[in-house]
């Protein structure tokens, strides 16, 4: 499950929050033994710029709510550059 919320501003940027649990139903004794969780919850904050017509630059900063022992983390950062390809739609 996950919950988020989004906010575009006039300018074109776009603001986004979410919070997601995950559970993976597989299981791994390894991991079992070292105490890694099955379980994990974490929070992110992101940002997306239209920088022409079919393209915006976005960054996100995020973490694990879970512990570091249990498998979790204490920064994530990513960023770059989304494209939007678009079919013509056929008119009759």
């Amino acid at each position: 499950p996950a919950v988020a919320i989004e906010r575009g501003l006039q300018s074109g940027l776009v603001l986004t929050g979410a919070l997601t649990h995950s559970y993976s139903t597989r299981e791994d004794a390894e991991l079992d033994v070292v105490g890694v969780s099955r379980q994990r919850m974490d929070l992110t904050a992101a940002a997306a710029y239209p920088v022409f017509g079919s393209a915006a630059a976005y960054v996100s900063v995020g973490r694990t709510l879970t512990r570091i022992e249990e498998g979790g983390t204490t920064l994530a950062l990513s960023g770059g550059l989304s494209f939007r390809f678009s079919t013509p739609v056929a008119t009759q």
